[in-house]
């Protein structure tokens, strides 16, 4: 996966938590951090690299 799609996640995240921000006075940052843990777990994990086989 290029780095440019990390970057992208990382922003992604960022403007979650601002928009809490920006919504609510005390905004539940924890709660959103585990709505996110699932997927940024999958982004993040290491992926193998195919192999003649699997094409």
């Amino acid at each position: 996966m290029p780095w440019s799609a990390y970057i992208a996640a990382v922003y992604a995240v960022r403007q979650l938590a601002s928009d809490a921000l920006d919504e609510q006075a005390e905004p539940d940052l924890v709660a959103l951090g585990a709505d996110l843990h699932i997927w940024l777990s999958d982004l993040f994990r290491m992926r193998e690299e195919p192999t003649s086989s699997d094409a």
